[in-house]
């Protein structure tokens, strides 16, 4: 048996060798499954997509014809055989020979011309099986990233609070010249907040009362968050480690990192015995700018801390269509406040508004989609941290700069910050029952704003920590995914490889069952000559049942026929002759179809 296996199956193992390399290269894909890349490739196949098409389609055509090539070879030898050792129908014969060449003929019965179609489409569905279990597709990678948050220490006290100085008897000052701010890559970077940030801050605010309108950040990132950001993720798009170039270079798509700050709380009630109010100064005629002031104390106000009193100016001798605040720290028990003083029309809804402002040091999760140039905070339940900052310095610095604020913007025509409260409140209104009261909605308006306002603040002072006072922690960024490279697909590697290990199971079955293809004909089916020079060496016996062929009735077979000079195929010692019958055999006779009678061939 081993050497019939020997003898037939040598000079033709490359129809054995040609599935098994196939086979080989669909197991060695499915091993890289998990397999992907940041390299070159990934390079390479971002800028010259239509190459790596152009590769893939004649690889895949390759590896698909060495598929086809090999399954027809071997069964085309299996069927050389058959012919040669038992008569088989014309009809049977004529289909197998379509197959294995890749044709279809529509005058055959329509059992084997399905088969032929079905055939037929298997055989060039290889192609594109093989494109999808090699192309090259993106995927995501797990990478590590790292960056830095600002950090409020003493060692850069003379940065974050330089703005405010307690002078005697406690009153606080307002130090412009400590106010320190620097240009990189097109975005500004400021210890003040207010007022280098004040454009930015009111713009924010505006879009407070809608969670889902996504809010941009006051660099050149081109980053926006959702909801509220609770001053964390300021680092995002610019912060070493994760600046845009930074995440283009890794070509990041998404990460996480956590990071500690403070989940601002803002309360707002209604006080009519607000001691906040304006007064006018020295009049003036005609139309003139006329000076007001607005004056009070505040519920928080502690001993040794002055009266509110600074100017506002109105182009009407009337404050009816102005607005003000002012926002006290009380270092005795940590309290902030912010009172509200508006004038009798427009925003006389606002006025007598009191606010709570609170400070609970938090965990944040950072949530960042680069791709979408977009991320969300939200505060992690179950875990309380250390305080950033337990002076609580820098969180009065907020409330200092919310009073600032106020100081800061104008009056002349209409109120700035009276605008944006109205703003927020009309955002409520349009989603508001028509049969809701106006005033709580006044209250969530301005407790949006505020928070917005705080947050934001709270994040310019974070990242100023980074790019001003140099003052820094590490965070490391474990859950980063950047964008990476693999080969093809999970269910297409499985497909191909499954159809690579029938072909093989056939194919070796095939040279099992039939000896190593030992005594294989030298006569091929397939070729056109072949058949012209079996039909010559029939002789008379197949010329006289020529016609016979047409009816795809009778039945073919192939014998061997000794060698004479004047032979066809002069050049072989053996030939084969083709003979063909639509009668049974008697004794190796074959039946003349014209009188019936015995004859030899």
């Amino acid at each position: 048996m081993l050497q019939s296996l020997y003898v037939g199956f040598w000079g033709k193992s490359h129809v054995v060798l040609i599935p098994a390399i196939n086979l080989g290269i669909s197991v060695y894909l499915f091993t890289l499954r998990q397999w992907t890349t940041q390299g070159p490739l990934l390079h390479y196949a971002r800028e010259n997509l239509s190459t790596i098409t152009l590769g893939v389609q004649l690889t895949s055509a390759i590896l698909a014809a060495s598929n086809v090539y090999a399954i027809r070879l071997a069964t085309n030898f299996s069927r050389w055989l058959s012919v040669a050792r038992q008569w088989i129908p014309f009809e049977t014969f004529v289909f197998w020979t379509l197959l294995t060449s890749g044709s279809l003929d529509f005058d055959l019965s329509a059992i084997y011309t399905a088969l032929l179609c079905v055939g037929f489409v298997l055989q060039f569905a290889l192609a594109p099986l093989w494109a999808a279990a090699i192309i090259p597709s993106l995927a995501e990678h797990s990478c590590s990233l790292s960056t830095v948050g600002g950090r409020f220490s003493d060692s850069s006290r003379h940065v974050w609070n330089s703005q405010f100085e307690i002078r005697e008897p406690r009153l606080v000052w307002n130090v412009f010249s400590n106010c320190k701010s620097v240009w990189i890559g097109g975005s500004l970077y400021t210890n003040c907040p207010v007022p280098h940030l004040n454009g930015f801050l009111l713009q924010a605010a505006e879009s407070s009362t809608s969670g889902e309108k996504p809010v941009p950040k006051f660099d050149s990132s081109g980053f926006t968050y959702r909801g509220r950001s609770y001053g964390a993720g300021t680092g995002v798009g610019i912060a070493p480690g994760i600046r845009i170039r930074d995440l283009n270079r890794a070509i990041v798509r998404n990460f996480s990192y956590r990071e500690v700050g403070y989940e601002a709380s803002v309360q707002c009630i209604k006080n009519s015995s607000s001691m906040l109010y304006f007064v006018e100064d020295t009049p003036v005629p005609g139309n003139n700018p006329h000076m007001f002031h607005i004056k009070g104390l505040l519920p928080n106000s502690f001993e040794g801390s002055a009266e509110e009193y600074y100017p506002v100016t109105t182009w009407r001798e009337p404050f009816e269509n102005m607005t003000a605040w002012s926002a006290l720290h009380n270092p005795d028990d940590n309290s902030n406040l912010l009172s509200i003083a508006a004038g009798s029309k427009k925003y006389e809804i606002f006025n007598g508004t009191q606010c709570d402002i609170r400070f609970e040091p938090r965990v944040m999760m950072v949530q960042v989609n680069v791709t979408s140039r977009s991320f969300t905070v939200e505060p992690k339940d179950g875990v309380t941290p250390t305080d950033p900052e337990p002076s609580g310095n820098h969180t009065a610095a907020v409330v200092r700069s919310l009073n600032l604020l106020s100081r800061l913007t104008g009056h002349l025509y209409v109120s700035e910050i009276g605008e944006v409260l109205l703003s927020s409140l009309n955002g409520l209104l349009v989603n508001s029952n028509s049969s809701t009261s106006i005033e709580p909605l006044a209250l969530t308006a301005t407790e949006n704003f505020l928070t917005s306002l705080v947050d934001n603040i709270l994040s310019a002072y974070s990242i100023s920590q980074i790019y001003i006072a140099n003052d820094t922690y590490d965070i490391p960024i474990p859950g980063a995914f950047c964008e990476a490279v693999r080969l093809g697909s999970d269910v297409y590697i499985i497909a191909i490889m499954s159809v690579n290990a029938f072909v093989f199971c056939y194919i070796l079955g095939n040279l099992l069952s039939s000896s190593g293809w030992r005594d294989l004909p030298n006569w091929d089916m397939k070729k056109v000559q072949d058949l012209v020079y079996g039909l010559l060496a029939g002789g008379q016996a197949s010329h006289n049942r020529a016609s016979l062929i047409q009816n795809h009735k009778g039945k073919v077979l192939l014998e061997k026929m000794d060698h004479h000079r004047d032979s066809p195929r002069h050049s072989q010692a053996v030939n084969w002759r083709f003979r063909y019958s639509r009668a049974p055999l008697e004794n190796d006779l074959l039946l003349n179809s014209w009188d019936e009678s015995l004859v030899r061939d």
